[in-house]
C-alpha cells in the first residue's frame, strides 16, 4: 500500500518545470515575448522559480531571436523574488514581477526601434502580469486549497483563464489553435456556472486574448460574448443545449453582420472546444467534493463551538447565583437602618423580587434563543481547512480532541482546537505550528470552561487597537475602585470596558470588578453585549441587599471593518478624535443595579485608521474635558494621553479616576 503512494520524485518535478516553462516561453503577447510564463514563475516557490527561470532562458538562447534576448534580463529576477519575497505576499510579488518585466523594455529599446506601440503593448504586459502573479500567489497559498479559492475567487479564475488562452494562442498545428479552443471551453464552462453573465463576460475576454496575438480570424471570435451569452441562456437544459446555442448563435451573427464564412479550421477549433466542454467529468468534481463533505458532520461541529459556549455561560450564571434572604430576614437584619431595603413594606418586596424574576427569565431566554441561532449566521465553517489542520497537528504529535475552522462575517479565518482540561499542549507551539504551515500570520488566545481547553487561533485582522489604562485612587492607602479590562472575543471584536463601583476603595472595587467579570465571561461565551448587559443588571439587582450599583462603559471595536459600537449604562461621557476633529457621547442612563430594567444607550461609529478613544470614569471631572480634547488634538502616544489625563483629574478630584486611550491602527 505504501509503495502505491509513494511520492513523485522531486528531480523528475524539476525536469517538468523546465521542460512546461521552455516550451510555453516562445509564446507571444502581440509582436513581444509573453509575460505571462514569466508571472507564473515568480509566484512559485524558489526552487520551481529557478528551474522555471532555467527553462525560460534555455528557450531563449535555443530560438536565437533577438526580441527573445530582452526577455533574459526580467527572467534572471524570477529566483530573486522567490527568495526575498514571501510566498504568500501576492501584492508585493505581483509589483514586483510588473516592474521587471518594464526593465525588459529597456532592452527592447536598445535592440529595437522605440514606438508608443512598443511602450503600450509592454506597459499591458507588465500590467496583466503583476495581476497574473499576484493572483496566482493568492491561489498556490490559500488555505481554502485553489479549488475552493477558485470557486469564491471569480477576477483570480478570469484572468488565468485570458493568460491561459493568450498563452496558447501562441502555438498552432496545421490550423487547429489551442488558444481559440480553451477560450470556447472557458466561456461555455462560465456560462454553465454564471448563467449569461458569467458567459459573455468569458467570451469577450476571450476573444480580446485571441485579437491581441492575431491568433484567429477577428470574424470567428469577434461574436465570442453574445455567443456565450445564449450558452447561458440555454444552459438549464443541459450541455448539449448550451454548446449547440453557441454554435449556432456564433453561425448566425457572422452570416448576419455580412462577414460572411469563416475559415473551415475555425469552425473546427469552435467544434473542438465545444466537443472538450461536453466531455469534462465535472460530475467527478462534484462527487470528490461531496465525499470531502461526507467526512464531516457539520452539526456535530456547530454543536461543539455551541456547547462551550453555552458551558461557559451556564459556568457564569450558576457562580453568580445566591440563594435570596427572605424579607423577614432582610428585616432583622437591616432593622433600623433608615432608607434601607428594610423600610420597604412586603408587598413591595414580592412586586420587587417578580419584576427581577421576570427581567432574568426574559433575558435568559433570549440568551439561550440567540446562543442556538446566532453562530450559523456568524460562522461559515470550512471542512477542508478543518481537515488540513487536524492533519497537520496530528502530524506534529499535538493532542487534542476536536477542531473546527471557520471564517468569521468577514471573511477571516478562525480555528478552534479543544484540549481536554488537563493537557499540557502549548497554545505557543499550535500557533506556530499552524502560522508555518498556512503562511499565514495567526493569533493565540486561551479560554477554559471548566471541562474543557479551548485555544482560540485567529488569522490577523485588518485594524488592531493600541490601548493604555492609566488609574489614580482617591485616597493612596485604598484600592481604586474602578475595574477596567481589555479583551477580544471569537467573532473579530476587540473590547474596552471601564466599570466604576459605588463609593471608593475596596467595596467599591468588588461591584465594578463584578460586573466587568460577568460582562467578560458573558462576551466569550457568545452572548450579545446588551444581553449580556441586561443579564448582568438583572444578576446584581437581585444580589442588591444594600443597594449598591456600578457603572458599565463598553467600547466594541470591529477589527474587520474599523466600527466601533459604544453600550453605556450611567456611564461618563466617551471623548474620540476622528479625522481631525472632536466628538463627545453621552447618555442618560441608569448604571448597573440601579432598576430592575437596565438602563443602556447603544451607537455604532465608523471610523478611520489613526482615530483616538478617550473612555474615563465619574472621577474625572468636567473640568478635564477640555484637556482631553487638547490632548487626543497634539499628541499620538495613546501612554502619555492617559497618564495625563489622570494626573490631572486627581488633582482636582476626590474620587477614584480611570482613564483608557485606544487608537485605530491600520495592521
Amino acid at each position: 500500500m505504501q509503495e502505491n503512494q509513494r511520492k513523485t520524485p522531486v528531480s523528475l518535478k524539476l525536469i517538468a518545470c523546465i521542460s512546461a516553462f521552455f516550451f510555453l516561453s516562445y509564446s507571444k503577447f502581440s509582436f513581444a515575448a509573453s509575460p505571462f510564463p514569466f508571472a507564473f514563475a515568480a509566484a512559485l516557490s524558489p526552487l520551481c522559480s529557478l528551474t522555471a527561470a532555467a527553462g525560460i532562458i534555455m528557450s531563449c538562447i535555443s530560438s536565437g531571436n533577438m526580441q527573445s534576448v530582452q526577455y533574459v534580463s526580467a527572467v534572471i529576477l524570477i529566483p530573486l523574488l522567490s527568495v526575498f519575497i514571501k510566498k504568500n505576499d501576492a501584492l508585493k510579488r505581483g509589483i514586483a514581477v510588473a516592474l521587471c518585466f518594464m526593465l525588459s523594455f529597456v532592452f527592447f529599446c536598445i535592440t529595437e526601434k522605440f514606438s508608443l506601440r512598443s511602450l503600450a503593448v509592454f506597459s499591458t504586459a507588465s500590467v496583466l502580469a503583476g495581476f497574473v502573479c499576484g493572483y496566482t500567489v493568492i491561489l498556490l497559498n490559500s488555505p481554502r486549497g485553489i479549488i475552493a479559492e477558485a470557486a469564491v475567487n471569480k477576477p483570480a479564475v478570469a484572468l488565468l483563464c485570458f493568460s491561459a488562452v493568450s498563452v496558447l494562442s501562441s502555438f498552432s498545428f496545421f490550423g487547429i489553435n489551442p488558444g481559440e479552443i480553451a477560450a470556447v471551453f472557458f466561456t461555455l464552462v462560465y456560462a454553465r456556472n454564471y448563467r449569461f453573465a458569467g458567459g459573455s463576460t468569458a467570451g469577450i475576454t476571450g476573444a480580446a486574448a485571441l485579437i491581441i496575438n492575431g491568433a484567429a480570424d477577428i470574424r470567428s471570435v469577434v461574436f465570442m460574448g453574445i455567443s456565450g451569452m445564449a450558452a447561458g441562456t440555454f444552459i438549464n437544459y443541459g450541455r448539449p443545449a448550451a454548446a449547440s446555442a453557441y454554435l449556432l448563435v456564433s453561425v448566425m451573427c457572422t452570416a448576419v453582420s455580412g462577414a460572411g464564412m469563416f475559415p473551415v479550421m475555425s469552425y473546427v477549433n469552435i467544434v473542438a472546444g465545444i466537443i472538450f466542454f461536453c466531455m469534462v467529468p465535472v460530475e467527478k468534481v462534484h462527487n470528490e467534493e461531496k465525499r470531502i463533505s461526507s467526512t464531516f458532520d457539520e452539526e456535530s461541529d456547530m454543536m461543539r463551538i455551541s456547547s462551550f459556549r453555552m458551558r461557559l455561560v451556564a459556568n457564569t450564571i450558576g457562580n453568580a447565583a445566591e440563594k435570596p434572604e427572605s424579607f423577614n430576614e432582610i428585616k432583622k437584619n437591616y432593622a433600623g437602618n433608615a432608607g434601607s431595603i428594610a423600610d420597604i413594606t412586603e408587598s413591595e418586596y414580592r412586586t420587587m423580587s417578580k419584576n427581577i424574576l421576570a427581567e432574568q427569565l426574559t433575558a435568559s431566554s433570549e440568551i439561550i434563543r440567540s446562543l442556538s441561532s446566532d453562530v450559523q449566521k456568524r460562522f461559515i465553517i470550512d471542512r477542508r481547512i478543518t481537515s488540513r489542520m487536524k492533519t497537520v497537528l496530528n502530524e506534529n504529535d499535538i493532542g487534542f480532541v476536536s477542531l473546527v475552522a471557520y471564517y468569521n462575517s468577514s471573511r477571516r479565518l478562525f480555528a478552534e482546537i479543544y484540549c481536554p482540561k488537563n493537557s499540557c499542549v502549548s497554545g505557543y507551539r499550535i500557533y506556530r505550528t499552524l502560522s508555518d504551515e498556512f503562511g499565514i500570520n495567526f493569533e493565540c488566545t486561551k479560554c477554559y470552561d471548566g471541562e474543557e481547553m479551548r485555544f482560540l487561533i485567529s488569522e490577523r485582522p485588518a485594524y488592531r487597537i493600541e490601548a493604555e489604562i492609566s488609574q489614580k485612587s482617591s485616597a493612596s492607602s485604598e484600592e481604586n475602585g474602578d475595574t477596567c479590562l481589555c479583551f477580544r472575543d471569537s467573532y473579530g471584536k476587540f473590547y474596552i470596558v471601564i466599570s466604576d463601583g459605588m463609593g471608593t476603595g475596596k467595596r467599591a472595587f468588588e461591584y465594578s470588578s463584578r460586573a466587568v467579570g460577568l460582562f467578560r465571561q458573558f462576551i466569550l461565551g457568545g452572548v450579545d453585549a446588551e444581553q449580556s448587559i441586561r443579564i448582568i443588571n438583572t444578576i446584581i439587582r437581585s444580589e442588591s441587599t444594600d443597594d449598591y450599583f456600578a457603572t458599565l462603559d463598553v467600547a466594541a471595536f470591529d477589527l474587520d471593518n474599523g466600527n466601533m459600537t459604544v453600550y453605556k449604562s450611567g456611564a461618563a461621557p466617551t471623548i474620540f478624535l476622528h479625522g481631525g476633529s472632536i466628538f463627545s457621547v453621552n447618555s442618560p442612563t441608569f448604571p448597573i443595579g440601579a432598576a430592575d430594567t437596565a438602563g443602556m444607550f447603544k451607537r455604532t461609529f465608523s471610523l478611520k485608521t489613526g482615530d483616538m478613544v478617550t473612555m474615563i470614569s465619574d472621577g474625572v471631572p468636567e473640568k478635564a474635558y477640555g484637556v482631553i480634547k487638547r490632548e487626543l488634538t497634539e499628541k499620538s502616544d495613546v501612554s502619555e494621553i492617559s497618564e495625563n489625563i489622570c494626573r490631572l483629574s486627581q488633582k482636582i478630584s476626590y474620587d477614584d479616576v480611570s482613564v483608557i486611550t485606544a487608537r485605530l491602527v491600520r495592521q
